[in-house]
């Protein structure tokens, strides 16, 4: 979703069918300050990591594919838009158990850079 846009309904769908409510979130474009903030940013695609690197090169270390969670480390995970609402829902499946191992290593420490 760019900056004027909402989240996609068939995404709200798949996410309040797992019982998360995102109706009151507003998508917006990451910018080069967003990057240099964030302690860790978590990509879908490399195409998405090299657009931030674009932004600022120095975030290599901090950027990492969702994948990279997960059984495939160098994949891809695709963006459904414009596919039907199973796809939607496939691409939710994918990424919630690669989610939950990004938090907790968030939690743990081992995501985010020490102070």
């Amino acid at each position: 979703a760019g900056a004027d846009e909402s989240i996609n309904a068939k995404a709200v769908f798949a996410l309040r069918a797992r019982g998360v409510d995102v109706r009151a979130h507003t998508p917006t474009m990451v910018s080069a300050d967003d990057i240099a903030r964030a302690d860790a940013l978590v990509v879908m695609t490399a195409s998405h990591r090299a657009r931030l690197l674009e932004l600022r090169p120095e975030a290599a270390p901090k950027l990492h594919l969702l994948a990279a969670f997960g059984p495939a480390p160098s994949a891809d995970i695709g963006d459904p838009f414009g596919e039907e609402q199973p796809a939607y829902d496939e691409c939710l499946a994918t990424m919630a158990p690669l989610l939950e191992r990004v938090a907790i290593d968030i939690e743990s420490g081992r995501l985010v850079r020490s102070a």
